[in-house]
């Protein structure tokens, strides 16, 4: 399936499949152990249009990545 980005109202990004068959929304995913940092990301990358998913460790993004479909993963670079 081959995806393009469209702009949608209130500057939130959808992949629109070129089949046409449907919309699928586009989620990040914000990964940190941290749950302050994790808050505060959260709360910038909302405010800016972004659909977001969070995980504070490995346990909860491989899940997330294997149940939705993330489409930009942040993480942090070193957790335990």
């Amino acid at each position: 399936m081959t995806t393009n980005s469209q702009e949608v109202s209130d500057n939130v990004y959808y992949l629109v499949d070129t089949f046409g068959t449907g919309i699928i929304k586009h989620e990040d995913l914000l990964v940190d152990d941290d749950t302050l940092l994790l808050s505060f990301l959260s709360v910038i990358l909302r405010s800016q249009g972004h659909e977001l998913l969070t995980a504070r460790n490995s346990v909860e993004t491989y899940r997330l990545i294997r149940e939705q479909q993330a489409t930009l993963v942040i993480s942090d670079w070193n957790m335990p």
